[in-house]
């Protein structure tokens, strides 16, 4: 077997199995049959439909818990997102059209709002909001309405007389992608600050403004954030794969749930985190939470657990749902330092019915958990064909989970907080549940406005007053442009670092601050408490100053190498300095000491500078780096060289590593990438070089075009499909030897869990969930149902050459594919005559000949053994 054969079989896998996660069912004309004797494997479930009752008896939970039924068919489709609302009402974005949306009619979805009239636990009235949607994912809920998703677009839906009917919809932000319809805008949260926080999904690409026409370009996995009025935008995070959940601590902390293998992460505003097609920076991928997986990427929304209904153990957990698992994973959190790490708790609910499909989570008004179950023979859209007539498009459940051990225990019941007048308002921003906290700060904004002021006021003054109720009462003030400059130096002046915390994030949310504010963020650096540490480097990024580079450089040595959060937070920090011009060159003027400018220098390659280029090219003429580090560096200096300086670059790393041709064919890379990214043109000796490193391996565009595909008919490939199926002997081969055809012919591209491996395609952890037919099908038949996101690229250039190979991103002044060697290449786009999009993946066609049976049998016996062991 090849390596130019084999390791881009899993691309194709993989999408499938990542991405079937964030969402539901799918389509196939094909038959597919059981594959295994596990019923989770099973892409198209093989076991009947239950009633709701049938499959609320299949639920197992820890002792103590009970669920119920709180809504099923026909009163609602199949529910994606969920929010609550003032009056307890819980409101629902649930969908017929899904996976494919609606073009030439209006769309059937719904926004339903449930209601429990009676208090016997199970809704009894419905309402539908709206019903011409087009698969509605996210919604949050603001005064008079709803803010929510439908292709192509982000609207605020309002209900104008109070009949619980939308009467007007009004385009805030778009339109957004949707080739990719599991994978769009979803999770909409409002923050502290009043803001909508939301994700953006995979495989789309998305350009879009806020009224004020500042815009943000999304590709795949992102997050972003806008206020209620759509006037503006911004991007919060840049990477992962497909988000979908989000969720909101005390201290201010926003994490979301991927559908990628290490799914619970805390975002870092600005951080980039690994994601399909993007580069890491010089500084490294953002830091994880986990550092284990749940053994299948379909995870989908994600609850923080603060309330008093659960028993203290189940508290401050994490809960987030599993489609393929068909179960809720549980995590607890301890923090090092500033940084979140979780651990793996036994799976809170276990279903023993694999049409159970929790797509998302919420803590109800009450404590309980509600949960939204998509409940279908099919999830994902690429295991099967999306036409496939065994959807289930009628069948949709919300569970309601409830702690009834503690007998002694008062029962929580829902309240009705539009009813409250303003002074209980104010005096219930204590509540121990961190939902009801936000839910009546959004209440006090939206309803009294500037009523609330001198109330909120007199009680954040007084001498008694609770941390939760004086946290909340500084974002109010704040959004409502009132917050006295004493009460804010009240918080950032606190013992309590909670509330430090918070009165720092307002810092950071103001577009300008004085110099005695500045003194509060320059004093956060000595706090003893990290967290404060970590936020007062936040507002500092945003209000750069030379002063603070030092005392930045100083936390980020001190800090424990295990608190990862707070050190790539200083990173960052850094960084907007850097990018500041006036700060860039001061810091070029200034002698520092080795370990500064070693910090520094890592950093530059995130400055589009000629100025940080030279700082680099002078760090590196005396500095021994090596590996990434040395081609990050030599990569970002070639960019903006002029001959003299490219040849004395060349020179260089030729001498260094003479007698080291891997690193050395490496870095001659690194320099072409570069330069076809520069303006200064291929120099002779760039030109001698090249020459004699295409012994050591040819330039990855000349590798860039696909071998022949062998001619088979459908007929045939089945028959292939099916006895490779049925002849499958894994008695005979061991998973050791399936291990080393993996490693030797996929690493290239691919990794599982920790291990070594290329990011061209992602993670495989838990690939094994997929079962044998999928695998051997997907194996056997790459092109048969693949998304956008994978197929080829045939791109003809000017001079006639023509080039093939996988899209992944754009950088400047060229594109960046990836060839079937699993390297990257770049196109110049004024070289570039035409490109076209292929409905073929990169993995060659021609399987059924390059694999050998013996060695196929050891591969699926080692691909099927990668599953959650939990």
């Amino acid at each position: 077997m090849k390596s130019a054969v084999l390791h881009f079989f899993l691309y194709s896998i993989l999408y499938l199995f990542l991405l079937q996660s964030c969402k539901n069912s799918t389509n196939s004309q094909t038959e597919t049959t059981k594959d295994s004797t596990d019923k989770f494997a099973d892409n198209v479930r093989q076991t009947p439909w239950l009633s709701p009752e049938e499959e609320r008896k299949s639920f197992k939970l820890p002792d103590g818990f009970e669920i119920t039924l709180f809504a099923s068919e026909p009163d609602i489709y199949k529910p994606i997102n969920m929010q609550f609302d003032e009056r307890g009402r819980l409101w629902v974005t649930n969908t017929v059209e899904y996976p494919m949306p609606a073009r030439d009619r209006p769309g059937r979805d719904r926004i339903t709002i449930l209601e429990d009239t009676d208090g016997d636990g199970k809704a009894d009235k419905f309402t539908n909001f709206i019903d011409t949607l087009n698969i509605p994912i996210g919604i949050t809920l603001i005064h008079g309405g709803a803010i929510a998703y439908s292709i192509p677009n982000v609207y605020k839906f309002l209900d104008n007389n109070n009949d619980d009917k939308a009467d007007q919809a009004i385009k805030l932000l778009g339109p957004f992608g949707f080739e990719d319809t599991h994978g769009m805008v979803n999770n909409l949260v409002i923050g502290y600050d009043g803001w909508v926080q939301a994700c953006h999904g995979y495989a789309n690409t998305s350009n879009v403004a806020g009224s004020d026409g500042d815009s943000i370009h999304m590709n795949s996995g992102n997050t972003f954030s806008f206020p209620q009025d759509g006037s503006h935008v911004k991007h919060v995070t840049y990477g992962r794969v497909n988000p979908f959940g989000l969720a909101y601590d005390e201290w201010g902390y926003l994490y979301s749930l991927d559908c990628e293998t290490k799914p619970i992460v805390q975002l870092i505003p600005g951080a980039q985190y690994l994601g399909q097609g993007v580069k890491e920076p010089s500084i490294g991928w953002a830091p994880t939470t986990m550092s284990y997986d749940f053994g299948a990427t379909a995870n989908s929304g994600l609850v923080y657990y603060i309330g008093t209904q659960f028993p203290p153990a189940y508290q401050h957990n994490f809960y987030s749902g599993n489609v393929v698992t068909s179960r809720i994973n549980r995590n607890t959190v301890k923090f090092n330092g500033s940084s979140p790490e979780s651990k793996r708790e036994a799976d809170f609910l276990i279903s023993d019915d694999p049409w159970f499909r929790p797509v998302d989570i919420k803590m109800g008004p009450d404590g309980s958990m509600y949960v939204a179950d998509f409940y279908n023979r099919i999830i994902g859209h690429y295991e099967v064909p999306k036409t496939d007539a065994r959807r289930d498009r009628t069948s949709g459940r919300i569970w309601k989970i409830t702690y009834t051990g503690n007998k002694k225990q008062k029962k929580n019941v829902s309240r009705n907080w539009s009813k409250e007048p303003l002074d209980t308002l104010i005096q219930s921003l204590n509540n121990p549940q961190l939902s009801i906290r936000m839910m009546i700060a959004n209440l006090i904004v939206d309803k009294y406005a500037g009523e609330a002021i001198q109330p909120l006021i007199k009680q954040m003054t007084s001498s008694n007053i609770e941390s939760n109720s004086f946290v909340q009462g500084l974002w109010i003030l704040e959004r409502l442009q009132a917050l006295p400059e004493n009460l804010l130096e009240k918080g950032l002046s606190s013992d309590d670092p909670m509330i430090q915390v918070h009165g720092l994030r307002i810092l950071g949310d103001l577009e300008h601050i004085s110099e005695k504010q500045r003194k509060f963020a320059v004093n956060g650096l000595l706090s003893t408490n990290p967290q404060v540490q970590r936020i007062a480097l936040e507002v500092l990024g945003k209000f750069p100053q030379f002063n603070y580079i030092t005392p930045v450089i100083v936390l980020y040595n001190n800090a424990s190498k295990e608190d990862t959060h707070l050190k790539y937070t200083a990173l960052l920090c850094l960084r907007s300095h850097l990018r500041n011009k006036d700060i860039l060159n001061k810091v070029t003027n200034t002698r520092w000491n080795e370990n500064s400018l070693s910090i520094l220098a890592e950093i530059m390659p995130e400055v589009d500078s000629k100025t940080a280029a030279l700082f680099a090219f002078n760090f590196i003429k005396t500095h021994e780096l090596k590996g990434k580090a040395l081609e990050n560096q030599v990569g970002f200096i070639s960019r903006y060289s002029d001959p003299a300086q490219l040849n004395y670059l060349i020179d260089l790393v030729q001498k260094r590593f003479s007698s080291d041709s891997g690193s050395e064919y490496k870095l001659y890379k690194a320099i072409t990438i570069g330069v076809a990214q520069g303006v200064v043109t291929e120099t002779k000796k760039l030109k001698r070089w090249g020459e004699r490193m295409e012994k050591f391996g040819p330039a990855p565009s000349e590798t860039a075009v696909k071998p022949a595909a062998e001619e088979i008919d459908l007929k045939k490939r089945k028959k292939i499909i099916e006895e490779r199926i049925s002849s499958y002997n894994p008695a005979s081969v061991t998973l050791e030897q399936g291990k080393n055809i993996f490693k030797l012919n996929c690493t290239s591209c691919h990794h599982i869990g920790n291990e070594e491996g290329g990011s061209i395609g992602p993670n495989l952890s838990g690939i094994g969930t997929w079962g044998q037919r999928a695998l051997t099908e997907k194996i056997l038949d790459p092109n048969g149902r693949i998304s956008t996101a994978f197929r080829t690229y045939s791109i003809t250039m000017k001079n006639g050459k023509k080039l093939s190979g996988l899209y992944r991103r754009e950088e400047g002044q060229v594109l960046v594919f990836a060839n079937y060697g699993g390297e990257e290449f770049v196109v110049p786009k004024s070289q570039i005559a035409h490109k076209e999009e292929l409905k073929v993946t990169l993995m060659p066609d021609q399987f059924f000949n390059t694999i050998a049976k013996h060695d196929f049998d050891a591969l699926i016996k080692y691909l099927l053994s990668i599953k959650d062991k939990k």
